[in-house]
């Protein structure tokens, strides 16, 4: 399941969650709906929080392009920005 969420209209601030099954791991369904996400969006900024010790869906965020930044409240996350927007980042930790 793919859902993008968007917490920021004006700033274009989108949040990615995905959830594959046990029984559909390592099979291309977490790098692909990676990858839908980011095409649904002209520009802005997608962000997704994983889950600590998940190391799959980490390396997959990284693969396709996304950063780490370390959130003050919850920890590390990911963010692709369409074109690179680091500064609303900076507002936001």
């Amino acid at each position: 399941m793919l859902r993008l969420d968007v917490l920021d209209e004006q700033n274009e601030l989108f949040e990615v969650s995905l959830i594959v099954g046990h029984d559909h791991n390592r099979r291309g369904f977490g790098k692909a709906a990676v990858e839908a996400s980011k095409s649904l969006i002209e520009r802005g900024t997608i962000l997704a929080e994983v889950i600590p010790g998940n190391a799959a869906s980490s390396k997959i965020f990284v693969a396709q392009g996304f950063k780490t930044y370390e959130h003050a409240k919850s920890g590390t996350w990911f963010y692709f920005s369409v074109p690179e927007n680091t500064e609303l980042l900076a507002n936001n930790t």
